[in-house]
């Protein structure tokens, strides 16, 4: 495991130039690690990948590392919000750990866009270590 307690080698699902998604079978989690702007395409297909993860790995918890991300456009966040959520929450997903951008605006995107998930149980944290401690408690 690295310093930022990620696994060094994850088994990778999903991987293009503006994120990785896998699964953690440590934490039991699948992760979303997002490195940038992204085209409102890619950004809905990784979220769609997110919610098959989910179901594959019979998990309720979710790792988005988001601390590279820029903004999310509000079409993006209202389809977060009001379609991928609630079949996120019908996966399974309770609980949810992010990450949280560097950038400001990015945070406050990042938490539009989370903070109207009611159902599931959401932390923010400044590193994945901090995030993977919180999920491991978890059961």
């Amino acid at each position: 495991m690295d310093p930022d307690g990620r696994n060094q080698v994850p088994d990778i699902s999903f991987s293009n130039a503006g994120a990785d998604v896998f699964y953690d079978e440590q934490v039991d989690c699948v992760c979303i690690e997002l490195k940038g702007y992204l085209e409102s395409h890619i950004y809905r297909g990784l979220l769609d990948r997110v919610i098959d993860l989910l179901k594959k790995y019979n998990t309720s918890k979710l790792l988005g590392n988001t601390s590279n991300s820029e903004v999310i456009s509000v079409e993006d966040q209202d389809w977060s919000n009001n379609d991928w959520a609630k079949r996120a929450v019908k996966a399974g997903l309770r609980h949810n750990a992010i990450v949280l951008p560097k950038d400001i605006f990015g945070r406050l995107s990042i938490e539009s866009v989370i903070d109207n998930a009611k159902i599931v149980k959401v932390k923010y944290f400044n590193s994945m270590a901090e995030a993977k401690d919180w999920l491991k408690k978890i059961t």
